[in-house]
C-alpha cells in the first residue's frame, strides 16, 4: 500500500451508474485511490471499514439517495467532517440549496469537464487537510489572575479537567 503524497488518499465514489463510475475512476485513479460502489448501504460500510478522504456522491440513486446519505454521514461524529462532493445531474439553484443543507461540501453538476473535477478534489482534499491540521489558541485566568494559553487541536482532544472551552470563557 502506498503511505504517501496523493495516492495515500482515497475517493469513494457512490453511484449507480456504472459508466459514471468507470468515468470517475478513470478520471481520478492516475492520482487517488478510487473505490466505488452503488448504494448508500455499501457505501456506509465502506466508510467504517476503510479510511477514506472523500466521497463523491450522486443524488439519484435507488433506496437511499445521495441527500440522505450525506445528511447521516454528518450526524455521525466520526464522519462529521469527511469531505462530500455531490456529482449528479440535477442543476436547479433548488437541487443546490438541498445538496449544502443536507451537508455537502461542493456541488458539481453532470456533465463536467474532467479538469473541473480534478480541480474540485485537490481544493477540497487541500483544504480538510489543512483544517484537520489547524490548531486553536484557548486563553483562560487561573484563580490567582495569570494569563496562561493552551493549545489544542480541532480533532477533538479533551481540555484537562478544570479547564473551560473557549466558548465557555465568553459567557461566564
Amino acid at each position: 500500500m502506498v503511505t504517501g503524497g496523493k495516492l495515500a488518499q482515497t475517493v469513494l465514489i457512490v453511484d449507480d451508474s456504472t459508466v459514471m463510475q468507470q468515468l470517475l475512476t478513470e478520471t481520478l485513479e492516475a492520482d487517488y485511490r478510487v473505490l466505488a460502489v452503488d448504494n448508500g448501504i455499501d457505501a456506509l460500510s465502506m466508510i467504517y471499514q476503510k479510511q477514506i478522504s472523500l466521497l463523491l456522491l450522486d443524488i439519484s440513486m435507488p433506496g437511499i439517495d445521495g441527500l440522505e446519505l450525506c445528511r447521516t454521514i454528518r450526524s455521525l461524529p466520526q464522519f462529521c467532517h469527511l469531505p462530500i462532493i455531490m456529482v449528479t445531474a440535477r442543476d436547479s439553484a433548488f437541487d443546490h440549496v438541498q445538496g449544502q443543507l443536507a451537508g455537502a461540501t461542493q456541488y458539481l453538476t453532470k456533465p463536467f469537464d474532467t479538469q473541473q473535477l480534478m480541480q474540485m478534489v485537490e481544493g477540497v482534499l487541500t483544504s480538510a487537510k489543512v483544517d484537520s491540521q489547524a490548531e486553536y489558541s484557548v486563553s483562560f485566568s487561573t484563580k490567582f489572575g495569570k494569563e496562561s494559553s493552551l493549545s489544542a487541536t480541532r480533532s477533538g482532544e479533551e481540555l484537562p479537567s478544570g479547564f473551560m472551552k473557549h466558548t465557555d470563557l465568553l459567557t461566564s
